[in-house]
């Protein structure tokens, strides 16, 4: 009998450890069963698509982290600029720089910003189906210890750009 052995995907590894050591302590039984290398190529390919998910959603909040930088350094002309053509088709500009001027105003100066989560989504309400991260940020300003911000980020001709804002 030898100290070393080869589990089931392959791996060469001691005895009672690797993945079918893993799954007879977690299970109480290993199966005989060899994935075959067409299983493998469809595991692989479910999966892809959520690595690239990841990716993107990483892409959308450091967009809507430079996004909202903008409207820190009150620059709301850019920030309307840089938004999305469904931000710019449902608020002027005019108007944008006005109401972000009256909820964030109040707020004071910036302390602190945190990612708090940040969601994928293909459709949201009273928007057409896309591309959609929902970022929420635990944010800090000197006039409100605890806010909450969300900026709604769209994929926009391949950039991430920001299809709403709300300060709570």
């Amino acid at each position: 009998m030898s100290f070393w052995q080869h589990d089931s995907l392959g791996f060469l590894n001691k005895k009672g450890h690797g993945i079918m050591g893993f799954w007879k302590r977690l299970f109480g039984h290993t199966t005989k069963a060899v994935p075959s290398p067409f299983v493998t190529a469809i595991v692989v390919m479910l999966l892809l698509p959520v690595a690239a998910l990841g990716a993107d959603t990483q892409k959308a909040t450091d967009a809507a982290k430079s996004w909202v930088e903008l409207c820190d350094a009150n620059d709301y002309a850019q920030s309307w600029n840089t938004a999305s053509i469904f931000f710019q088709s449902h608020i002027l500009q005019v108007q944008w720089e006005w109401e972000v001027q009256l909820a964030r105003g109040p707020l004071g100066m910036l302390v602190s910003r945190s990612v708090a989560s940040a969601d994928f989504a293909t459709t949201l309400p009273g928007a057409p189906d896309g591309q959609y991260v929902v970022v929420k940020f635990n944010t800090k300003f000197t006039n409100k210890a605890a806010a909450t911000e969300t900026v709604t980020m769209m994929l926009d001709n391949g950039s991430w750009k920001s299809a709403g804002y709300y300060v709570r």
